[in-house]
């Protein structure tokens, strides 16, 4: 008696683009070129009618491989495009990927094996913050994000190997993400982790391993930086309304420190009032804040500048400050507009899909 050979499982990798003309061809080709021992390979491409030749060089591509699918999100909104490549998705297995990230030959191989191995609903590989450019400010930036003093030892840019609560350019099993409907397409931010709760609060399990990489390209300057972290420290407000088990507390430290330094700013302003024999102590807790906050900042710059032999490293303190106000205004800002509506949200969200964004900070 013969039995016939088992055939691989189907990978359907999802890529959300807008106006990608400059780097969309070597994207493309890199995910091609993923090693396939294990599986098979679609792509699917979902463009948000990209203005700048993209469609063409899609289309051109598609042309020569047949496992290139091209398809449309008129709206141009991240988890949408998710949404639409997960519903034509042919694969067992889905895969979510971004436009600026590179991953290594057997990314989706490794995760598809630890998935499989470890009976998890998804598998992602180890995230490394990778600058933008040369530049000095990119480097801060990457360095900066890639600290757990610039966001936790919790979030997907730090976390170590193991079963994690979120995982970035995962594998998913399909079918559990399509039983919960996908990714909520209300929430153009924290999406990710909003699926991500709502798979393990169904009993699914989520792992992160270390065997493979990418690398996520950040901002490219403080001022990016800044003007990102205050969007996500916006919507974190929006997705808490929305499901409150999404996040954890240290999503809201940022806002914390934010408000502690106001209340103290405003008591030491208010003690110069005060006679004389009071000012120190209306002086004191304000103090006490920046020193403490500036010095383990200082710490940890001093250990990144040893650890990377990157002198350069010293100067992270104000980048940390820069990332850390920046994210708690946003949320206190939110909180003060009331924030529970994402159609409002978004008029002030720009609405190409050329920022991949995660709410796992």
């Amino acid at each position: 008696m013969s039995f016939a050979a088992k055939s691989p499982p189907l990978v359907s990798v999802i890529l959300p683009v807008y106006n990608e003309a400059a780097h969309i061809e070597q994207v493309v080709l890199s995910i091609l070129r993923q090693s396939r021992s294990n599986f098979d390979l679609e792509l699917l491409v979902i463009d948000g009618n990209s203005t700048d030749g993209t469609s063409d060089l899609l289309k051109s591509i598609s042309a020569s491989n047949p496992e290139v699918r091209l398809l449309q999100n008129p709206r141009r909104m991240t988890p949408l495009a998710f949404n639409i490549g997960l519903k034509h998705a042919k694969g067992e297995y889905a895969c979510i990927f971004g436009a600026h990230t590179a991953y290594d030959q057997d990314y989706i191989a490794v995760c598809l094996s630890e998935a499989q191995a470890r009976g998890a609903a998804g598998c992602g590989g180890r995230v490394l913050t990778t600058p933008a450019d040369g530049s000095l400010q990119a480097r801060l930036v990457a360095a900066a994000l890639g600290t757990s003093f610039g966001t936790s030892s919790k979030s997907f840019r730090n976390h170590p190997e193991g079963y994690a609560d979120n995982v970035n350019y995962p594998v998913f099993v399909r079918g559990p993400v399509m039983e919960l409907g996908g990714y909520d397409e209300h929430l153009y931010r924290n999406q990710d982790i909003d699926l991500n709760q709502r798979l393990r609060a169904g009993g699914h399990t989520l792992y992160m391993t270390w065997n493979t990489s990418c690398r996520y390209f950040v901002q490219p300057t403080v001022s990016a930086l800044s003007k990102y972290c205050w969007k996500t420290g916006y919507w974190n407000i929006i997705s808490l309304k929305k499901n409150p088990s999404v996040h954890s507390l240290y999503h809201f430290v940022p806002a914390i420190f934010v408000l502690v330094s106001i209340l103290t700013s405003a008591l030491a302003c208010a003690g110069l009032c005060f006679p004389a024999r009071y000012r120190t102590w209306a002086i004191l807790p304000l103090v006490v804040l920046l020193g403490a906050y500036f010095g383990v900042a200082m710490l940890v710059s001093c250990f990144t500048a040893l650890r990377k032999k990157w002198l350069a490293g010293l100067l992270l303190p104000p980048v940390f400050l820069s990332l850390h106000a920046s994210y708690g205004m946003g949320t206190l800002w939110a909180l003060l507009c009331n924030a529970n509506s994402p159609e409002a949200a978004l008029k002030s969200e720009p609405l190409g899909q050329t920022e991949q964004v995660h709410g796992a900070q």
